[in-house]
């Protein structure tokens, strides 16, 4: 629990109504105790103090419940000897429990177009942790948006009711690149509960959507003498050998002496067909 924020501080008078600067010693000091004369909760953390230089100050007394209408009341316990009348405070208020807002989960690079996840606590800053689920208020509701960030949107969830003391936006979008950008939440109920928190930076990558695949199959055919597409033949035999195939293969094609010669070849005709069922090419 939070300390009060003005602690007791009291001090020791005489029949004169004059301070008293020696109140017992430094190895043995007086000793005040508080106790709740009126209120609806209790006095939590340390209740006593002792006398120093004449002044027993209170360090984090604190009560554990909001409310109207306290009183304390101060009573010297130590010497029990001593016959010092106590004395009480005037009454006081107790206000809320302070709480706040904090984004505790979001990721700082994310990829645009993708859904990715933030998360918000409502915050007990008296013990800078998350709220407990029985302390957080019951009918809160976060809304997000995004700054930090031109020409892009936030799509997805952007307002969530909280559970147990979290509001979780779980598919969230951002509609572009970004650097820098931040969410910021505002959270509040039907009653007086209502404050805003800001994200850390974080960015928004390109991501690479999904295309339409075409599958073409190209076919050719080649008429004419073998000599002609010889070397053709041998580039793609060295290059298969290049990309790890095991068999290679020269295709050696004389060149005609006469004329005669060349008439009486064959003409060569070689389809896709063809170079697929060889072994260079399977």
């Amino acid at each position: 629990m939070t300390p009060l924020t003005v602690q007791p501080v009291l001090f020791l008078v005489d029949k004169d109504d004059k301070f008293v600067s020696e109140v017992g010693t430094e190895f043995d000091p007086w000793v005040v105790t508080a106790t709740l004369v009126t209120g609806a909760g209790s006095l939590i953390n340390n209740v006593t103090c002792d006398f120093v230089g004449g002044m027993c100050t209170f360090e984090n007394l604190a009560i554990d419940s909001m409310g109207e209408n306290y009183t304390l009341q101060f009573d010297l316990t130590y010497p029990t000897t001593a016959n010092i009348v106590g004395v009480a405070s005037q009454m006081f208020d107790v206000g809320g429990r302070p709480l706040s807002v904090k984004f505790t989960g979001l990721n700082t690079l994310n990829a645009e177009y993708q859904p990715f996840t933030a998360v918000v606590s409502i915050w007990d800053d008296a013990l800078d942790s998350p709220a407990d689920g029985a302390v957080a208020p019951p009918a809160v509701s976060c809304s997000v948006t995004l700054v930090g960030a031109s020409g892009v949107e936030l799509e997805g969830t952007t307002e969530v009711a909280v559970v147990d003391g979290v509001a979780t936006f779980d598919d969230l979008q951002v509609t572009g690149m970004a650097t820098g950008a931040q969410l910021v939440v505002s959270c509040m109920d039907n009653d007086e509960f209502m404050h805003m928190g800001t994200s850390d930076d974080f960015n928004v990558h390109p991501y690479p959507r999904t295309g339409n695949l075409k599958d073409a199959k190209t076919g050719f055919t080649y008429k004419g003498d073998a000599k002609n597409v010889g070397k053709v033949l041998n580039a793609f035999a060295n290059a298969l050998e290049k990309e790890g195939g095991s068999n290679s293969r020269t295709f050696m094609f004389d060149e005609p002496e006469t004329e005669e010669d060349t008439l009486s070849q064959d003409p060569v005709i070689l389809t896709a067909e063809d170079l697929a069922a060889w072994p260079i090419f399977a």
